[in-house]
């Protein structure tokens, strides 16, 4: 899904291979992939642009938000972590 979402998000295939330090056949194929489980189309291709389909709309939608909730919750425990570090100072 961090594939899909990347793609989406940043709108091509090469943008999203740079950010999760891949290729850009890894993404493409991770694409196909997903698509091939989910048995739709989750983009259109035309001429080296990308555009999401209704379906693929609809999951980036939800990718979204999981992946947004999955930051926030990652920020809260590294913040709580953070609090809770005591430094001592012995003279």
């Amino acid at each position: 899904m961090a594939h899909f979402e990347a793609v989406a998000r940043l709108g091509g295939v090469a943008k999203a291979a740079q950010e999760l330090q891949v290729t850009p056949s890894a993404v493409s194929q991770q694409l196909r992939l997903l698509e091939h489980q989910l048995g739709v189309r989750l983009f259109q291709r035309e001429k080296r642009h990308l555009s999401l389909t209704i379906d693929g709309e609809r999951l980036f939608q939800t990718t979204t938000q999981a992946f947004e909730s999955i930051r926030e919750v990652r920020n809260a425990i590294v913040r709580q972590r953070e609090s809770f570090q005591l430094s001592l100072r012995v003279s």
